[in-house]
């Protein structure tokens, strides 16, 4: 009788103990599974966001351009601009430069001879004041060799230059020529991108921006700490193979990143554009505690229930 009681005893244990794991391991299972879901889905969610912005920039890029070449186009036709860059007037082609920079989104305007010797150059300072540079005799600038044969080439040659200064230029060359289509110059407008662009796009859409070179570099960002990364570090996200969204930390707040390839003319760089994930963890958080305390109420009517 005794031997039957133990028998009993344990056989109900052994049914306990089973019934717990194949009713909470799958329920802790399903619950771990859908909490990695949702901020899977969170992170999805963000980077669709980003991808929108890096849409929209990607536009800004398109319209500089075609604000420079319809600005180029309405200035060349004038006969006073091709006579007097014809015969190298640097007096009125100083002015004509300063009224089209002054009316135009270049940043700055230089006119080059026929064999590409710089003339004079017009650029806005960082108070926005125009102001002029022109070369004395004795320090002749010329466009280089590569840039010459290019634009010799064609009718318009667009590039970028990217400076130690935390600043990238927009640059469009273009020829100028007169009524029976000789070329009696050519015309460079250029556009900086540098922090104070970059802080007004941060300022409007409320991301952080970061400017790369092909190779990974940073050029100019919104946030001093990606100046610290080595030079390096940000190449392996540019891979074909890597992940498009990047956790990144700056100053201990978590962030969202995704990598966006730009183009301008002759030259292919990158913009890194992310988010804060300050809301998002504040609200994985909230369905974490709500997940695991449904999940702890559960297993404790299941015991008090056996």
């Amino acid at each position: 009788m005794k031997y039957k009681r133990k028998s009993q005893k344990s056989l109900r244990t052994i049914l306990i103990v089973w019934f717990l794991l194949f009713s909470i391991v799958p329920l802790a299972f399903l619950t771990g599974f859908s909490v990695i879901r949702f901020e899977k889905a969170i992170d999805n969610e963000l980077a669709e966001r980003l991808k929108g912005n890096a849409r929209e920039l990607s536009s800004v890029l398109t319209d500089f351009r075609t604000s420079l070449q319809s600005g180029r186009d309405r200035h060349i036709s004038d006969p006073s601009l091709v006579y007097n860059l014809s015969i190298n007037n640097i007096s009125d082609l100083q002015i004509i430069a300063q009224n089209w920079v002054r009316t135009e989104i270049s940043t700055t305007l230089s006119f080059f001879s026929r064999n590409g010797r710089l003339l004079v150059s017009v650029f806005k300072d960082d108070n926005n004041h125009i102001k002029e540079f022109i070369p004395t005799s004795g320090s002749a600038i010329y466009l280089s060799e590569e840039n010459f044969s290019k634009i010799e080439n064609a009718n318009e040659y667009s590039f970028i230059e990217m400076s130690g200064s935390q600043k990238l230029s927009l640059i469009l060359f273009s020829k100028v020529k007169n009524s029976t289509g000789k070329t009696v110059g050519f015309v460079e407008q250029l556009i900086d991108l540098d922090a104070a662009f970059l802080n007004s796009i941060k300022k409007r859409m409320r991301v952080e921006l970061t400017l790369l070179r092909k190779n990974g570099q940073v050029v100019v960002a919104t946030h001093s700490d990606f100046y610290a990364y080595k030079k390096d570090f940000f190449s392996q996200f540019l891979l074909p193979q890597s992940n498009s969204f990047i956790d990144l930390s700056l100053r201990g707040n978590p962030f969202g990143f995704i990598v966006h390839p730009l183009q301008w003319g002759q030259t292919d760089f990158y913009m890194l554009i992310g988010a804060a994930k300050d809301d998002a963890k504040e609200l994985l958080k909230d369905v974490n505690y709500a997940f695991y305390s449904v999940v702890g109420l559960v297993i404790v009517l299941l015991i008090i229930t056996i």
